[in-house]
Formats: structure tokens, C-alpha cells, sequence
């Protein structure tokens, strides 16, 4: 029987960890919507970023400036 309520995951594009992105389950928000919108999307990337990896983008980002 399928779980109606079952979220589907998509791979990190960093390090192919499973995640939960709210923006391809269709809800409201995402857990990265509470990150600063600190750098663009990269246009390379197949998928997200987990929450592990996108942390570690942003203070490499934020090091840079």
C-alpha cells in the first residue's frame, strides 16, 4: 500500500545524500528557505544541495567576501 503522506527525495548534487526538497514536493516552503540567500543557484547542478553541504557553500561563500 502506498503512503500517501510519503515525501519523495531527490540525491545532493555535492555528495549524493538523500533529501527532502520542499520545492519538488509541492509545499510551501523548503528547509533551505531559512538560510540566507547569499549566492545563486549554481546552473550546473542536476539537483540541491543537502542542508550539510549547502552550509558548507555558504561559509565558503561568506570567506570569500
Amino acid at each position: 500500500m502506498k503512503d500517501e503522506n510519503a515525501k519523495s527525495t531527490i540525491s545532493c548534487f555535492q555528495c549524493g545524500a538523500e533529501l527532502i526538497c520542499g520545492a519538488v514536493n509541492g509545499d510551501a516552503t523548503c528547509w533551505c528557505d531559512s538560510l540566507p540567500n547569499i549566492m545563486p543557484l549554481n546552473q550546473e547542478a542536476a539537483s540541491c544541495y543537502c542542508q550539510t553541504c549547502l552550509e558548507k557553500e555558504l561559509q565558503k561563500k561568506r570567506s570569500e567576501n
